[in-house]
């Protein structure tokens, strides 16, 4: 892993790739081989071009997310509520009151499924 030098907080960078032990991006100089920390059971890929929140340690850089603005109007979220959405367009919400939103498809939290849609 690459050594951070004397970086004295988090930073941004544009994500220029990614592989079997890390993202590289654009930051002061070109980071290399930045792990990337997700919750546990996650796992996510960032694309070229994302903007990648990297975090410094000892001697490398950790990617802990990737920067995004909070959906808005008919795509926002309540409080507490989770979307995963892939580069393809597939979508899940799990929504606040217990139902699940799977690409347009609506799952109430009894199981039931209450309007239809899709991507």
């Amino acid at each position: 892993m690459q050594q951070t030098g004397r970086y004295p907080s988090g930073q941004t960078a544009e994500v220029t790739g990614t592989g079997a032990l890390g993202i590289s991006a654009n930051a002061a100089g070109e980071i290399r081989e930045a792990p990337l920390l997700w919750p546990p059971g996650y796992a996510a890929l960032p694309s070229a071009g994302d903007t990648a929140a990297l975090l410094p340690m000892e001697d490398y850089f950790v990617c802990a997310g990737v920067v995004a603005g909070p959906p808005e109007g008919d795509d926002a979220l309540l409080p507490g509520e989770i979307r995963l959405r892939a580069a393809s367009g597939a979508e899940i919400d799990l929504r606040a009151d217990g139902s699940i939103r799977l690409n347009g498809l609506v799952i109430g939290a009894d199981g039931q499924i209450q309007t239809g849609g899709g991507v």
